[in-house]
């Protein structure tokens, strides 16, 4: 028997948007990210840490900026 019908995670995305909703739900559900990304949160971390050092859009505090984010989930969808 299913949990939902419609995920809340993809409900949402029509009222937040669908990169600020979807990247840090999604990572807090490893089998929906997986889904959606078809690669594991670690998988794609990983794949972050070896972009890291060919992208310029990082903020100060070595966070990836949301550019860089939302750029690379939009890549892995396609």
């Amino acid at each position: 028997k299913r949990e939902y019908w419609v995920h809340p995670i993809y409900s949402e995305r029509l009222l937040k948007g669908k990169f600020y909703t979807l990247y840090h739900e999604l990572r807090q559900y490893p089998s929906e990210f997986f889904d959606y990304c078809r690669m594991s949160v670690h998988s794609f971390d990983e794949l972050l840490l070896l972009l890291k050092p060919h992208t310029c859009t990082r903020i100060q505090d070595g966070d990836w900026s949301l550019i860089d984010l939302e750029l690379l989930l939009e890549t892995q969808i396609k």
